[in-house]
């Protein structure tokens, strides 16, 4: 890129959904070693006390990551064991003092990470990269979108999503 940024060839992809307790158990076994989780949390509702959390992605490095769903398109709680019981399996991994998290407005996230999953989240911020490009630009856009066409060379995360949006406005 022209900006100066070196992009070192292609990342390999390795992105999977992780379904019920098992499976969870399985990806905390296998990354319980990364100290740096990059996360956002999906979620129904205003806030954390009375909404409803669709979802927590984690990813561990470039390419790799895992989106853990615990509700469907209509908002059915489909995961096999409780928000709490899925927050004490990653709680094996998550709340070692040595994890810390990567996120984009973390104080959007960790409040459901804490409050609907029993997380821990005093002291486990490491980067926030909404704050971290406020400091570097306090007047350019801070949505995701923008960062990631201004830092990678993906273009926009969500075309896909709102090209399928537009075809099925129903769902």
């Amino acid at each position: 890129r022209k900006d100066g940024i070196k992009i070192e060839g292609d990342v390999v992809e390795s992105y999977v959904v992780v379904h019920n307790a098992a499976e969870l158990r399985e990806y905390v076994r296998e990354h319980k070693n990364t100290h740096i989780v990059s996360v956002d949390c999906e979620w129904q509702g205003i806030n954390h006390v009375d909404g409803q959390l669709r979802s927590i992605q984690l990813a561990t490095a470039p390419g790799v990551a895992a989106y853990i769903r615990f509700m469907d398109d209509q908002l059915n709680y489909v995961f096999d064991v409780s928000y709490k019981e899925a927050g004490a399996i990653m709680g094996q991994w998550l709340d070692d003092p040595k994890v810390k998290y990567v996120g984009h407005h973390l104080p959007a996230d960790l409040p459901w990470m804490h409050h609907v999953l029993g997380l821990k989240w005093y002291d486990k911020a490491f980067l926030d990269t909404e704050f971290a490009q406020q400091t570097v630009d306090e007047h350019t856009e801070l949505g995701l979108e923008r960062l990631g066409m201004l830092y990678t060379t993906l273009g926009r995360y969500d075309r896909d999503l709102t090209v399928w949006s537009k075809k099925n406005p129903d769902k």
